[in-house]
């Protein structure tokens, strides 16, 4: 941290340094200072994709899912092809616990995208499929995508997470976070 103090003195308005130091601070948990950076970050440079999907993912980390679902949709706007971006905005529109958020028609977009992008290859792209087709109703698809992200996966928490999210499906039911 102190390296990114010794930054700031030289130059305050540095919102690249004000933004890794607010992930920075995220990430050992110190949330409430990562927010202010982040958005300082973003005042400052409101075109800097980074400090959006960091404050987004902050903001997940913090169950606020409206705002986090704003920085995503801002990120987006930004740069359309990060796919740690359309995995993260597709699995949040797809299994937030917010009615107001969800969104399975955007979700699938999204969620397609970074398919083809991969060429089918990721499998939380595929989980994020498999979900937003089980918020659209269609649960049979989502099966099938779920079963093929199953199939990608390399350790035994993942798979059984999956398994529950295919129970979910059989019964007709889509996942929520």
């Amino acid at each position: 941290m102190s390296d990114f103090a010794r930054s700031l003195r030289v130059d305050a308005s540095q919102h690249v340094i004000v933004a890794h130091r607010g992930a920075t601070l995220r990430d050992i948990g110190r949330l409430e200072e990562a927010e202010r950076d982040l958005t300082t970050a973003v005042e400052l440079a409101p075109d800097f994709a980074e400090a959006w999907y960091d404050r987004a993912l902050l903001y997940e980390q913090v169950r606020d899912h409206a705002a986090a679902a704003s920085d995503y949709a801002r990120t987006l706007e930004l740069t359309s092809e990060n796919i740690d971006l359309l995995i993260n905005y597709a699995w949040l529109l797809a299994t937030s616990s917010d009615n107001n958020v969800r969104n399975g028609k955007l979700a699938k977009e999204l969620a397609l995208k970074g398919c083809e992008l991969t060429g089918y290859e990721n499998a939380d792209l595929l989980e994020d499929l498999a979900a937003a087709c089980a918020e659209l109703g269609e649960f049979k698809k989502a099966l099938n995508w779920q079963q093929k992200a199953s199939a990608l996966f390399e350790n035994e928490e993942q798979v059984e997470q999956a398994v529950a999210r295919m129970s979910l499906f059989q019964e007709g039911r889509p996942f929520r976070r």
